[in-house]
């Protein structure tokens, strides 16, 4: 099992009933692009189609903000669609947290093309859990103990490297709580689905 620390973090809270979309025309295939998006971001039960037909999960990834990738191009004039459910951010939305301490196992899963010069991997079904600590005054994480949502893993602060991917808050340790004092509460984190690597 692979493992990663890093020092920022954020665990976004979304309203519990998304929105589904049927039959979106995603795009066209041309026998060498491997890559599409879907018309919205923060995406759950994702089904891609080509000319109909739904395809393998195992044929194509999709990222929590819809960036899907195939395995093999669709072929030239094929129809790309896709059945899935989106999401808006609850209020308030976002938990912070630092000192994470990511691990996660994965399959890589080959996307070489013909004609690549190098070659290129996407990461197949992922397991992975998380820990980090966080600092609060008011109301902490621990109400919300298997609440699911969208932890991000910021590689530093200077920029919007990250890994990101649906989980839920698993645990929360809160010592003796003293009025007016910050109150710092170690969090672990179980992922539902896979983690993405995004803004690399």
């Amino acid at each position: 099992m692979a493992e990663l620390t890093g020092s920022v973090g954020a665990f976004r809270l979304c309203e519990t009933d998304g929105t589904p979309v049927v039959g979106e025309a995603v795009g066209t295939g041309n026998g060498s692009n491997k890559e599409f998006d879907l018309d919205h971001p923060l995406v759950d039960a994702v089904t891609v189609y080509l000319a109909g037909v739904a395809q393998s999960k195992t044929a194509y990834t999709v990222s929590v903000q819809g960036h899907i990738i195939f395995v093999t191009a669709p072929g030239n004039g094929v129809a790309v669609t896709a059945d899935y459910t989106y999401y808006t951010l609850a209020s308030p939305a976002v938990e912070g947290f630092f000192q994470w301490n990511l691990k996660w196992s994965s399959a890589a899963v080959d996307v070489t093309g013909f004609g690549d010069s190098t070659r290129q991997y996407i990461l197949g079904d992922t397991v992975w859990t998380a820990t980090a600590e966080r600092h609060w005054t008011e109301l902490g994480l621990g109400a919300r103990l298997g609440t699911r949502g969208i932890a991000t893993l910021y590689a530093d602060e200077g920029n919007d490297k990250r890994l990101e991917g649906w989980g839920i808050i698993t645990s929360c340790e809160v010592g003796e709580v003293e009025v007016g004092k910050v109150i710092n509460e170690p969090i672990e984190m179980q992922g539902t689905e896979g983690l993405f690597v995004e803004g690399w």
